[in-house]
């Protein structure tokens, strides 16, 4: 979360304390929607806040390219090869393949 965010979330949280708190200083009854609202009301601010400090995700873009190729593997009779060192006839060094 940024600093904004963060500062937003706060004084969110403090204005919803402040008017809970002015809200009851009378005296406590049972009756009444208040309390409904004030739940359906945290839960839209909530989700608000939730919704603001997470980035977006775009699933994965379409790709235009060819059709994966097929892959054909190796003869099982395909001699094994490796590169080693030589030189040549003035001494210098060069790598070359050696199959077996």
């Amino acid at each position: 979360m940024n600093t904004a965010s963060k500062f937003l979330a706060a004084a969110i949280a403090a204005a919803t304390l402040a008017t809970a708190t002015v809200g009851t200083t009378s005296q406590a009854q049972a009756g009444g929607g208040n309390f409904i609202a004030g739940l359906v009301g945290g839960a839209i601010v909530g989700g608000a806040v939730v919704a603001a400090s997470r980035p977006y995700y775009y699933g994965p873009g379409y790709y235009y390219g060819p059709a994966p190729a097929y892959v054909v593997p190796a003869p099982a009779y395909a001699p094994s090869c490796h590169k080693v060192w030589a030189y040549d006839a003035y001494g210098n060094p060069y790598k070359t393949k050696v199959c077996h």
